[in-house]
């Protein structure tokens, strides 16, 4: 099986076992061996219990060695201990007693030193002090399963990303034609996947199948009905044909078209031709991209189909023209009327959902009818934009100023502008978040009924998904918004790193990625860092950086302690970034990951980069992207935020404490986001919720032994959202 399926597998906390050869049960060499390897599997972090242990008694000695080998490798890269972690300061954290002076000093001679080749001068010269042995209790258990039981696992994962109500992360796309190569054949590849909701998510379902065959292949070889059957509009395909041309399939950049075969185009037009017959309002999905369209229509060349496809030639005649007229121009006539605008916005209740506020702010229309009229099709409304639009209102009137994401398709960027909306009265905002809830519960009462379910507290911590196109990979899926609560402990604290390695070629090979922490006040107006310019920015509270090292020919780590406790009384927010200074996107860089270690203050001790306590580790892989804001810790609640917000600065020597975008970013990940256990509240129409775990059959939970688990972000935007 390929790694990047096991990895996918060991992330979810499965090992696959594939031998069939058999030796006797009772074997002591077998038992031994078994033993040692579990105990080697603790030393990262992880364990097979009891239970699960007994499966391997039946594996000869060969295959078990085997076993151990190719699992310790996906383990250690699983949460960054497949590589030497080479820092500045040997002996860090212990570098409080070397002067500011000679810190500059020693910096400065790597900066004259250092090249693409060499690592230049290391402070090789400072004594490692004597490192003590340190384990810690907690383990992730692991599932021992086969090969079939493995490949159901990743068909139903892949089933469930298609069927999400959200995009695919860009990072799955990989993933996802690993299956399709190794999993399916190309017939029963097709029914596969019954539905795919998420429009965005049609462009890559077509776009992986295109994959699957040599690139000389024609197109309209490739493309059969089935592989377009799920284009439903006019949008749909042009998404498509973005994607297939290597384009923006979010449509929110401007795309270059490819030439099509004769047979492709043929396809294309005669769905489109389809779709413009009898159908009202039909301009509307061209007019919303009508740039792109006239560019794709001189590509599909249209103008030689007016006998075969009128429909779509008349379209095109008149786009071209601008002679038309759409539903979103019957709006622009009713804006100031007010029964004649909601007529028209009941047609498209996603349409009244993303207008309500600016109905509710107009001082000229009547509140409660647009309340009466909004609650008759909440439940028509989506679910995804109910969520968002819940949000939306229950932070409504919590700020002074209002923040934009700007989405692209491989990064977000955001702007702060002041709010000079008029506030909506309160009781006003609290009857229309009751309306969201019970078009939600209305939604979700039709889902099939499960018996006997316990729902833990600590669901509590994890927010709702409601965007997971940029979310990285690693061995835990955390959503945006996430508040984690933090061991209170008096000495604990966070030790972050992160990785990289110099790029194989080019004449930019020299890579310098800054791990910093950015420290900000209670009132957002006075920030500092904890980085590669400011290594003294947290001596006070006990926070160090191990040493700025910018160039990584065999590979280069950097690691921050931040005892948030003692930050405190400082500092009310400390943001985690990373910045490639040398301005390369981190998709580029051939080795390049970071992550977060949750460590007792026994830990200080112990050696800098102890996998036992990596709690979170994720790949800085993203597209387009060369900075990334991975998490902020709220040091007056003890709370872990999880952001992961990738960026791009679209130039070399950007740095965080110079980027205003970052307390942007902190302030977004600090409003008001709904919970995932009171999203399961909301389907209690169709569950039978018990208190006693001991009861249930079914349990949602962050523990083992949970049937649903807040990391499992594909299965609940598929069969929960």
């Amino acid at each position: 099986m390929e790694k990047e399926l096991l990895m996918k597998l060991l992330s979810k906390d499965y090992l696959v076992l594939n031998f069939s050869s058999k030796v006797n049960f009772n074997s002591q060499i077998n038992i031994d061996l078994i033993s040692a390897i579990n105990h080697s599997f603790k030393s990262l972090g992880f364990k097979i219990k009891d239970e699960e242990l007994i499966k391997l008694l039946s594996i000869s000695r060969d295959d078990l060695t085997s076993f151990y080998h190719d699992n310790y490798k996906l383990l250690s890269s699983l949460v960054g201990n497949s590589v030497k972690h080479k820092i500045f300061y040997a002996n860090f954290p212990e570098i409080s007693n070397i002067p500011e002076k000679e810190m500059y000093t020693r910096a400065f001679l790597h900066y004259l030193t250092a090249s693409e080749n060499d690592d230049g001068f290391i402070s090789e010269d400072i004594n490692d002090f004597e490192r003590e042995e340190v384990h810690s209790d907690n383990k992730v258990s692991l599932k021992l399963i086969n090969e079939q039981e493995a490949n159901k696992i990743l068909i139903e994962l892949v089933k469930d990303m298609f069927e999400s109500k959200q995009a695919i992360s860009c990072d799955e796309t990989n993933f996802i034609l690993s299956c399709f190569q190794n999993l399916f054949d190309k017939e029963n590849l097709y029914h596969l996947i019954d539905d795919i909701p998420f429009k965005e998510n049609i462009a890559i379902y077509v776009n992986t199948i295109r994959k699957l065959y040599p690139n000389e292949t024609k197109l309209g070889d490739v493309f059969n009905e089935k592989v377009l059957s799920f284009i439903k509009t006019p949008t749909d395909l042009l998404r498509v044909y973005a994607i297939i041309s290597d384009g923006d399939y979010t449509l929110n950049d401007n795309s270059k078209f490819i030439s099509l075969d004769r047979k492709c185009r043929r396809l294309f037009l005669v769905i489109l031709n389809n779709m413009c017959v009898n159908k009202d309002y039909v301009y509307d999905d061209f007019s919303r991209h009508d740039f792109l369209w006239k560019k794709a229509f001189e590509k599909l060349h249209v103008g030689e189909y007016e006998k075969q496809y009128p429909h779509i030639y008349l379209v095109c005649k008149n786009i071209r023209e601008d002679n038309y007229s759409t539903y979103y121009s019957m709006l622009e006539k009713n804006k100031n009327n007010q029964v004649g605008l909601i007529s028209l916005l009941r047609k498209r209740p996603g349409e009244f959902a993303r207008r309500l506020d600016m109905l509710l702010r107009n001082a000229s229309f009547e509140t409660e009818y647009t309340l009466q009229e909004f609650e008759k099709i909440a439940d028509q409304v989506s679910s995804n934009v109910l969520l968002q639009l819940y949000t939306f209102f229950q932070n409504r009137n919590l700020y002074s100023t209002r923040i934009f994401c700007i989405k692209k398709l491989y990064y977000n960027s955001y702007i702060e502008v002041e709010d000079k909306r008029d506030d909506i009265p309160g009781y006003i905002i609290e009857r229309v978040c009751v309306v969201i809830l019970n078009a939600l519960k209305n939604i979700y009462s039709s889902y099939p009924r499960i018996e006997n379910v316990y729902l833990d507290e600590s669901m509590k911590n994890y927010a709702m998904p409601m965007n997971s196109r940029n979310k990285s990979t690693g061995n835990k899926t955390l959503t945006f918004g996430t508040r984690l609560k933090l061991d209170e402990e008096d000495g604990s604290f966070i030790r972050f790193f992160t990785h990289w390695k110099n790029m194989n070629k080019g004449n930019d090979k020299r890579v310098d990625i800054d791990l910093s922490v950015e420290l900000v006040n209670e009132d957002f107006t006075s920030t500092r860092s904890v980085s590669w310019h400011d290594l003294f920015g947290g001596r006070k509270f006990d926070t160090y950086h191990s040493g700025d090292i910018v160039t990584a020919p065999k590979g280069a780590s950097e690691f921050i302690d931040l005892d948030y406790i003692k930050a405190s009384k400082y500092y009310r927010y400390g943001v985690i970034c990373n910045y490639v200074f040398t301005g390369q996107d981190f998709c580029d860089i051939p080795e390049c990951f970071s992550g977060v270690m949750f460590m007792e203050k026994k830990g200080k001790r112990g050696v800098v980069f102890n996998p036992e306590f990596v709690k979170y580790k994720y790949d800085l892989t993203q597209y387009g992207s060369s900075e990334n804001i991975a998490l902020a810790i709220d040091f007056k609640t003890r709370e872990l935020i999880w952001m992961d917000i990738p960026r791009s600065s679209g130039r070399m020597y950007q740095i965080a404490s110079g980027d205003s975008g970052v307390v942007i970013a902190l302030k977004n990940a600090l409003k008001k986001q709904m919970n995932m256990y009171d999203f399961i509240k909301l389907h209690s129409s169709h569950l039978t919720f018990v208190d006693d775990i001991s009861q249930s059959e079914f349990i949602i939970s962050d523990k083992e032994n949970a049937t649903l688990k807040p990391y499992d972000v594909e299965k609940i935007t598929a069969s929960w959202l």
